[in-house]
C-alpha cells in the first residue's frame, strides 16, 4: 500500500523577505530528490505564498511504495546532503505519514 509523506516546515529567520528566500533555496534542494532517490515514486515541494508569518513556510509531499522504501529514503545519502544543507535554517517540523 502506498504511503504519502506530508513534512511541514517552520524557519528560523524573523524577516519576511529572508524567509522567503530561504523557504525557495531548501525547495530548491528538496525538489531534484524525485528524480536521485529512486523509492520516492513522487515528490514534490511548496513553498506558502499565503499569509506569511502565519502559515508553515513550506511542505514536502512524497509517495513511496511501502514502509521500506519510505525508510530508505530517510536514510539516501542525496536526502542526508539536502538536510545538511537546509536544517540550519529550519526552527520546527511536522510530519505524518499516511496510507493513500
Amino acid at each position: 500500500m502506498t504511503i504519502r509523506h506530508f513534512v511541514l516546515f517552520r524557519l528560523n529567520s524573523q524577516d519576511p523577505v529572508q524567509r522567503a528566500r530561504d523557504a525557495e533555496f531548501c525547495c530548491a534542494e528538496l525538489a531534484p530528490l524525485v528524480d536521485r532517490i529512486d523509492e520516492a515514486l513522487d515528490l514534490n515541494v511548496h513553498c506558502n505564498t499565503l499569509k506569511r508569518g502565519e502559515n508553515w513556510d513550506f511542505a514536502l509531499i512524497a509517495d513511496f511504495a511501502d514502509e521500506a522504501a519510505l525508510a530508505a529514503y530517510a536514510v539516501h545519502p542525496a536526502h542526508q546532503a539536502a538536510i545538511a544543507r537546509t536544517n540550519h535554517l529550519v526552527a520546527e517540523r511536522a510530519a505524518i505519514d499516511s496510507y493513500i
